[in-house]
């Protein structure tokens, strides 16, 4: 079952896709109709106004402009790559299982995908239950013997509704996109809750 993210967390992921979107903090207030100091408060991490419904309010605005970045066009949705806030981190299959803990608890990950070498293709991934099930001994042991299948891999300029219609058919957990001969991004189906 997927962890909630703490308030900082998700206080820090809206002000990180607002920098994206180029929106002010007085837009967004203007636009999701909240008092400009209570949208202040919710930024700056203060209590006074951070009730669900406000909160819940910034999110749906946020996503709204993701799918809708585009003015001129507005039926068009936004690229998966609109969805990536930083480039992706791998593990290599002789990468030992403390190391995607270690990185999985610093960065909250829950699924890394795994390199055959630096630099090269991607031939598993790992998963916060593979980590953490405890079907092996200790976690000194190579990665690739708890790796699943490779994710998929796709064109960084797929849209964002084909995206989440396959994380949810597939089941995939991440989705791994690339541009050109280069990984740019991993997406789960938590960038788009």
């Amino acid at each position: 079952m997927q962890e909630l993210k703490s308030y900082d967390t998700v206080i820090d992921d809206f002000i990180s896709q607002l920098k994206m979107l180029k929106i002010s903090h007085r837009k967004l207030a203007r636009d999701t109709k909240l008092p400009n100091s209570t949208v202040a408060n919710i930024l700056h991490k203060k209590t006074k106004g951070a009730t669900y419904t406000n909160i819940t309010k910034i999110h749906e605005y946020i996503r709204d402009q993701y799918m809708h970045h585009d003015k001129q066009h507005p039926d068009k949705p936004l690229p998966i790559s609109g969805y990536v806030e930083r480039p992706p981190d791998f593990l290599l299959q002789t990468d030992k299982i403390s190391k995607a803990k270690k990185m999985m608890d610093e960065k909250s990950f829950d699924c890394i995908p795994i390199l055959i070498r630096k630099g090269h293709r991607i031939v598993g991934r790992v998963r916060h239950p593979d980590v953490y099930g405890g079907r092996y001994k200790n976690d000194q042991v190579q990665i690739k013997t708890i790796m699943k299948d490779a994710p998929p891999i796709i064109p960084d300029t797929t849209d964002a509704t084909v995206v989440r219609e396959m994380l949810k058919k597939m089941k995939w957990d991440c989705i791994v996109l690339q541009k050109k001969d280069r990984y740019v991004g991993i997406i789960t189906y938590w960038n788009f809750m």
